[in-house]
Parts: structure tokens; C-alpha cells; sequence
């Protein structure tokens, strides 16, 4: 606000801002740019006479008008670093809100795994959108991968998203393999020792993405489809008979699961070109 109703008075570091349409010396531009201390560079626009009593500007950020929207995707899109720059952004408030308080139960606990649950979703498109495409199940719309860090509470914190077109594969390798890279880039600093488990359903049983999250550090728990394992299966089908190698099956909460056991392979038989030191874990139990 300026003094006594004058010219607004802009703050100290105000040269931040380039004018673009101005409207006379002393007047507040319609429309300029702000250089942030990072480096992004954000879009604002003023209104309202150059005389007022109060002024206000305001930064657009992920909810604006659409008119004004363009020119921000214009600009990080010209920005090689830009998405680098957002993933920075994202992981040091994601850090400070958790050095707060906010953390996953047991993150300080170096003993204490945390996981990262990957997977794909339908989403339902009631129109003709971009990208929108025909699915598996008969649907239409998309199938975008996320990732969410298991908080241990009963709630999930998303690390990472790819939106991709209905008709995209659940098992693609390059995908799942995305998602989990903007996860680790989003996961503050993990307690050193600490292990990080990826978790999946059989779409992440794939010899490829295995491979990438072990050349990243990264422990990885999956469904494995026996159907495409010949001889899993058989190997499965043999230890059924071994009353010995069956142990009770267990609840999260240490109660014994009515009727289940689980079993390990004594050996893995997926082909030498798997990374080597898998566990492949069987469970049993009555159909229901």
C-alpha cells in the first residue's frame, strides 16, 4: 500500500520484476514475470488503478485462470531443469514437514523397513480426453502408475504419479521404473542403514524392473504370476508334499491366519538372466 493512498511502495528486491504492458511511470504493470531465489520464474498480474490505497499481488501457483495458466507451462516446459527443480522442491518440503512431526511411524528406526507400494489404477474418462484410450477390463479412459509411501497408520503419502493412456501396459518395465525413480527423488533422506522395499503386485515381476531397483539400492517384494514360471509351478506343486517345509501363516498383528502356511523354495528356478540372492515365498490356504 502506498503512503497516505499513493503509488504502491514495492518491497525491498522489487527489481525481481520486468514489467510487460506497463502503464506509465510509477504505475503497477498488468502483467510481469518474478524471478524466484531458485531459479523458477513465476507469472503475476495486477489489477485495479495505479493510485489505490491497498495493493495486492498475487503468485499464481497450481490453481489459477486458465488465461494466465499457458504461459507458466510455457515457461517450464523452455526450462530443462524446471521438473528437477519441482522434485527439489517437493522432497525439502516433504523433509521439513516431516522433521516437524508428520514422519512415517518408525522412520527414525534404521531397523525399520519403509515401503514404497507401486501400481497401476484404471481411471474412468465419461468423454473424449486427451489420451484417453480403451482398457483391458472393457473401460475407457487411463491407467496412470502411483507410488505411495506406506505410513504404517492406515494411510498412504504419494511419492509419484504417471499419467498414461488407458491402453499402456501395467507390466511395462520403463514405466514402473519411472515411478519409482520420481519416489526415491521425492522420499527425504532415508536413516542410513535403513532399507527401502519396493512392493507390487505381479505387473512389477518383471526380470528388468527388478534389475533397475536393485542397481538403485532398492529391495523389491512382488506378486509372482507361477502361470508365466513353469517350473515355479513345479516346484510349488513338489513342495505340497512336504508336510515339513509348511509353517503357520501370521497376521500383521502376529495372530495365526485359520488354515494358511507359507513356505520358501529351497531353490529359484526363474532363469540366470534374474538377479541373483531371491527369495521366492509361498503361501497356502483354502479357497474362500
Amino acid at each position: 500500500a502506498g503512503p497516505e493512498g499513493g503509488s504502491p511502495v514495492l518491497p525491498a528486491g522489487w527489481p525481481w520484476l520486468m514489467g510487460a504492458g506497463g502503464r506509465g511511470e510509477g504505475a503497477m504493470p498488468g502483467r510481469f514475470g518474478v524471478g524466484m531465489p531458485d531459479g523458477v520464474r513465476l507469472h503475476v498480474e495486477a489489477t485495479g488503478p495505479a493510485d489505490a490505497q491497498g495493493t495486492a499481488v498475487v503468485l499464481h501457483g497450481w490453481t489459477l485462470d486458465g488465461r494466465a495458466w499457458h504461459r507458466q507451462v510455457e515457461a517450464l516446459a523452455a526450462d530443462d531443469l524446471a521438473v528437477h527443480r519441482i522434485f527439489d522442491a517437493v522432497a525439502a518440503t516433504r523433509n521439513r514437514v516431516w522433521r516437524l512431526g508428520a514422519a512415517p511411524v518408525g522412520w527414525a528406526d534404521a531397523a525399520r523397513p519403509v515401503y514404497v507400494d507401486i501400481d497401476a489404477t484404471l481411471v474412468t474418462a465419461h468423454s473424449d480426453k486427451d489420451r484417453a484410450a480403451g482398457t483391458y477390463k472393457g473401460g475407457f479412459g487411463f491407467a496412470p502408475i502411483v507410488a505411495f509411501v506406506d505410513r504404517d497408520d492406515g494411510r498412504g503419502e504419494p511419492l509419484g504419479l504417471l499419467l498414461r493412456g488407458g491402453n499402456a501396459g501395467a507390466n511395462t518395465i520403463v514405466d514402473n521404473a519411472d515411478v519409482l525413480e520420481q519416489a526415491l527423488q521425492w522420499l527425504p533422506a532415508v536413516p542410513d542403514g535403513k532399507p527401502v522395499v519396493a512392493r507390487g503386485d505381479s505387473a512389477m515381476a518383471t526380470c528388468g524392473f527388478v534389475s533397475y531397483a536393485r542397481s538403485a539400492g532398492v529391495a523389491v517384494s512382488v506378486s509372482l504370476p507361477i502361470g508365466d514360471h513353469p517350473k515355479v509351478q513345479a516346484a510349488i506343486h513338489d513342495l505340497h508334499h512336504d508336510a515339513d517345509a509348511w509353517t503357520p501363516a501370521t497376521r500383521p498383528d502376529g495372530t495365526i491366519r485359520d488354515g494358511a502356511h507359507v513356505a520358501e523354495l529351497a531353490d529359484v528356478p526363474l532363469g540366470g538372466h534374474w538377479p541373483d540372492r531371491l527369495r521366492i515365498i509361498v503361501r497356502r490356504e483354502p479357497l474362500h
